[in-house]
């Protein structure tokens, strides 16, 4: 099979400002490359922003910006805070979250609707 970019989804923490590090990044090291365009062409899907809302929705957290650590501790995950920031972690931590949130939601949730992945 001859699988594109636009076939899959990034699903991560916080995608928005990873993706903006990544294009300032790459545009600084092309700069002097003519019409060098940013490869990245995957779609995304921001598990903080999701979750966050949820939690929101809930009452359980405020709205504003919050950590991996809280939303996670707010879900009564284990959170082994010496090895938070260390990518296999976060990466295994953002996946309990988002399989935690999964199956708490149903079908009532409206907003889940909209960012289910299909």
């Amino acid at each position: 099979m001859n699988y594109q970019f636009r076939d899959y989804y990034i699903a991560q923490w916080s995608a928005s400002f990873d993706i903006a590090m990544l294009k300032s990044a790459y545009n600084r090291a092309y700069e002097d490359v003519k019409d060098a365009k940013f490869p990245y062409a995957y779609r995304v899907f921001d598990i903080a922003s999701f979750v966050r809302l949820y939690l929101a929705s809930l009452e359980i957290l405020p709205r504003k910006r919050v950590s991996l650590k809280d939303c996670a501790e707010t879900l009564r995950l284990d959170v082994d805070r010496s090895k938070l920031h260390e990518a296999l972690y976060d990466a295994t931590l953002t996946t309990q979250v988002l399989m935690t949130v999964s199956d708490k939601i149903n079908s009532t949730f409206q907003p889940y609707k909209s960012l289910c992945l299909t």
